[in-house]
Formats: C-alpha cells, structure tokens, sequence
C-alpha cells in the first residue's frame, strides 16, 4: 500500500468509527433521556427511530450526491454534520429537539457508508483493495 492508499484507509477508518460511535451511544443516552425528559420508552423509542430511519433511507440519495460531489467531500460533511447534531444532542432541553438533532445525525450519517466505500473502491487498487475494506 502506498502512502495515498493508507491515507485513504486511515480517513476512511477514523470517518467508519466516529458513524459508529455516534451511532451506538444513542442507546447509552436514552437512559439519561428517560429520566430527563419524562417520557415513556414509547415515545422515547419513537424518537430514536427517527434518527436511525433517516440513517437508513438517507443512504440511497447519498451515493448519487457522493457521484456528483465527490467522497471526500461528502465525509468531510457527514462528519461535521453529526458533530453538529451531537452539539445539538447535548444543548437539547426537550425531547422534541432530541428528536430533531437525531433527524439531523442520520441525515449526516447516512452519507458516509457510500461515499466511503466509493473513496477505497477508487482510491485503493485492486491488489490491496481487500485490507482497505477490512
């Protein structure tokens, strides 16, 4: 592997375990959210899908973004993105902005998994392709 190549995997890398540290600490939160908030796990689940549906359906109009702006760019956005979110998670006074910074980290997140693998797809070649995606 070459610099460039381990320079796209170690991005690629770092951007894969930030979705996902964000991503598996809502449910550490929602703990803390329903003795904050009050709320019954029902809605509190509620909330929570939210961000994962968005998360989910967000991917497919992310890889057409990813083709027409570039991978790079686009995680780069995710990243800033769920930070954002995540701000927003943590200045949150009610559950209706919980569910709100959620809706905003799975629009950012759902970026990532396309544009990321699209970046080691072209970036990486064919030889090493194999220990970028792993």
């Amino acid at each position: 592997m070459n610099a460039n190549e381990r320079s796209i995997t170690g991005f690629s890398l770092v951007a894969h375990w930030l979705v996902h540290k964000y991503d598996l600490s809502i449910p550490i939160l929602m703990t803390i959210w329903l003795r904050e908030f009050s709320v019954t796990a029902a809605v509190l689940g509620t909330v929570v899908t939210v961000g994962y549906a968005v998360f989910g359906v967000g991917v497919v109009p992310s890889g057409i973004l990813g083709d027409r702006y570039g991978s790079r760019r686009l995680i780069v956005g995710c990243l800033l993105g769920m930070g954002g979110a995540f701000l927003l998670v943590g200045l949150s006074q009610t559950v209706v902005t919980v569910a709100v910074a959620l809706g905003v980290w799975g629009l950012a997140a759902s970026v990532y998994h396309p544009a990321g693998l699209a970046l080691i797809s072209t970036g990486v070649r064919n030889d090493v392709r194999g220990r970028a995606f792993a």
